[in-house]
């Protein structure tokens, strides 16, 4: 079963944001920017605070999201940065995968439910293609498999409504795989 299987719309939009948002957590140690590339430490010390902010989102209340909206708009000017790098394809794809990561929970912030459903529908296609070109397919969509049933099981109220916050659990529920740091 590919990602593109899953009926996004069965989760609340705050369980679209948080799914999309671990999924390019998970890829984001496959993520290498040539050493030549000046800012490589500053671009991705900027992509993981990206990544926690798209995260955040899942505890928040509703009254914290302005700053974090904030956050996010610089968060994904800076992730759009990363994906214009000369890269291999498959680091490309990650940053693309965390730059829409990041734009959906902003749309989410923003409350443009069909924006953030795009950003995510559209972030999952280049998780799974870069999880696909890194060779790590199985163990990256199994943990997605396990994120979205469990966000499921949580979701009282669905798209297009925000819903409560939730409890992802840990990202790696069955501990993480030796290649990820």
């Amino acid at each position: 079963m590919s990602l593109d299987d899953r009926d996004l719309t069965h989760l609340s939009l705050r369980g679209i944001a948080v799914y999309v948002a671990r999924s390019a957590h998970r890829l984001r140690p496959l993520l290498v920017l040539p050493e030549e590339e000046r800012q490589a430490g500053q671009y991705l010390a900027e992509l993981d605070r990206a990544i926690e902010d798209a995260e955040a989102i899942a505890t928040l209340e509703l009254s914290e999201f302005a700053g974090l909206g904030e956050r996010l708009r610089h968060d994904v000017a800076h992730s759009r940065l990363v994906s214009h790098i000369p890269l291999q394809t498959a680091a490309s794809t990650i940053a693309t995968a965390i730059a829409r990561s990041c734009a959906t929970t902003e749309a989410v912030i923003k409350g443009n439910a069909q924006t953030a459903l795009s950003y995510a529908q559209f972030s999952l296609r280049a998780t799974e293609e870069a999880a696909r070109l890194a060779h790590v397919e199985v163990t990256v969509l199994s943990a997605l498999r396990n994120d979205y049933v469990r966000l499921q099981a949580e979701t009282i109220i669905a798209f297009p409504e925000l819903g409560e916050p939730i409890d992802p659990g840990p990202l790696w529920a069955h501990g993480a795989p030796d290649w990820w740091v």
